[in-house]
């Protein structure tokens, strides 16, 4: 199980053509799906069983989508633009050291995650779909909340319908069978794979909102961060699915399989979503000024919504890794000196330096 994603460079994706008539109407049918689903998520109190069956719907519908894309041939040249190059990572802003560079490099290994060194908009449709499809397979047999399930499902939709253009609904029988996902190594290696394309478009939302910032357009600026942090909710739903299996599983088929040294501090997808989260902070103070409480009413309320949500997130981590390794040391932590005693307090003081961004105090 490969996953296909984009460089780092600030915006990657090269957009070309939108996918053709026939893939938007069956989004289309896949994005209705997910509506109502959540609708009644939202509205009542139900049980397993009717959201297994709305799960397993969402997959027959993005089934047909997929196979839409299986044909294209300007979709991954593997063996040309598939391969790990420097120049990958030469239009980015961030100075990052070869030693960082190399930790991707591994990260990425590990997960399967394969970087296009040019990727169009057929081609980030065809991976989103591709995740999506087999997220939801694979969600028919966690045990997460209601919650988790909510937001993952509003970032499924929210994917969509970024990739894909508005279309009459469209339907279609199943292309195939479901891919059967191994509920450790494999649920772990698809949920890093929806884990990247969650960042990706939460940098992409970041990005609209420091162009709205400069062109002084506060409401669409407001509009991209609100949408930014439904991606970071997702990250953090996407660690629950990724990890839903017993902490023994991970002790002993997760961990132990591990490089030395592996952490998520070289997840670059993330790293990069983190840096822009930096950018935006400067943008706002250098377009509506260094006192928060002095910017527009919407602005402040956007920002701080942000940095909320970018906390939870924290939070969410420090639950699941006390709930992996208790209070024992990340990897990084046993292969170096370390001012922390465990990881849970390494993510502690992190969530604390977090509490000044934007300088809300």
């Amino acid at each position: 199980m490969l996953a296909f994603l984009p460089p780092h460079c600030d915006r990657p994706i090269k957009l070309g053509e939108p996918p053709p008539a026939r893939s938007c109407g069956l989004a289309q049918a896949a994005r209705e799906h997910l509506f109502h689903t959540l609708e009644l998520l939202d509205s009542q109190a139900i049980g397993a069983a009717p959201l297994h069956e709305r799960l397993v719907a969402l997959e027959r519908l993005l089934s047909p989508l997929e196979a839409t894309f299986s044909h294209d041939p300007e979709r991954r040249h593997l063996g040309q633009t598939v391969v790990w190059q420097r120049h990958v990572w030469s239009d980015t802003d961030e100075s990052e050291s070869p030693e960082l560079l190399e930790r991707y490099r591994i990260y990425d290994a590990h997960f399967g995650i394969m970087r296009m060194d040019r990727m169009d908009w057929r081609e980030l449709a065809h991976q989103t779909v591709s995740t999506l499809r087999r997220t939801a397979y694979d969600l028919c047999f966690t045990l997460l909340s209601r919650e988790q399930y909510r937001i993952l499902l509003v970032a499924a939709f929210t994917m969509l319908e970024r990739m894909f253009p508005p279309a009459h609904a469209e339907t279609a029988t199943v292309a195939d069978s479901p891919e059967e996902i191994e509920p450790v190594a494999g649920r772990w290696r698809n949920g890093h794979h929806l884990f990247g394309l969650c960042c990706y478009f939460g940098r992409e939302s970041l990005h609209c909102a420091l162009d709205a910032a400069e062109a002084d357009q506060p409401q669409e600026c407001c509009r991209q961060i609100y949408e930014s942090a439904k991606f970071m909710s997702a990250t953090s739903a996407t660690l629950g699915y990724t990890s839903d299996f017993p902490a023994s599983n991970y002790v002993d088929q997760i961990r132990s399989a591990m490089p030395p040294g592996f952490s998520g501090s070289h997840n670059s997808d993330f790293n990069h979503f983190k840096l822009l989260k930096g950018k935006l902070q400067v943008a706002l103070i250098r377009r509506w000024g260094n006192q928060p409480l002095q910017w527009p009413e919407e602005v402040l309320a956007a920002a701080r919504h942000f940095r909320s949500i970018d906390l939870l997130d924290l939070e969410h981590h420090i639950l699941v890794a006390a709930s992996r390794v208790g209070l024992g040391a990340s990897l990084k932590q046993t292969v170096g000196a370390s001012d922390y005693g465990s990881a849970v307090e390494a993510l502690r003081s992190m969530a604390y330096a977090r509490q000044h961004d934007f300088k809300l105090g």
